[in-house]
C-alpha cells in the first residue's frame, strides 16, 4: 500500500519546514530586531533594550508557527520576508 500524494507532499515539506524554523527563526529575529534598534528613533539604549527583548519572542513565535506552513518553501519565504529588507535597511545605512 502506497502512501497518498498529499501524505507523502507533506512529509517531504516537514525537513524544510523543521529547517526553516530551526535554521531560518534565529536569523530572521535577530536580524528585524537589529533593523529595528537602528531605525526606531529613541535614544541608543531605548531602541536596544525594546528589540532585545523583542528578539526572544519573536524568535520563539516563529518557530513554533512555521512547522505549521503549507509547505518548506512558504515557511522560507516567511523567513525571507522578515531578513531581506531587515538586512537591507541594516547595510543601507552602514553606508
Amino acid at each position: 500500500m502506497t502512501a497518498s500524494p498529499a501524505a507523502r507532499d507533506s512529509s517531504e515539506n516537514a525537513g524544510a519546514r523543521f529547517a526553516a524554523a530551526v535554521l531560518g527563526a534565529p536569523v530572521a529575529s535577530g536580524a528585524f530586531c537589529a533593523a529595528l534598534s537602528c531605525s526606531l528613533p529613541l535614544p541608543d539604549v531605548w531602541a536596544s533594550g525594546l528589540s532585545y527583548h523583542l528578539l526572544v519572542p519573536l524568535w520563539v513565535a516563529l518557530a513554533c508557527l512555521l512547522p505549521l506552513a503549507r509547505s518548506g518553501r512558504r515557511a522560507w519565504a516567511i523567513c525571507g520576508v522578515l531578513t531581506i529588507p531587515a538586512v537591507g535597511l541594516l547595510l543601507f545605512r552602514a553606508l
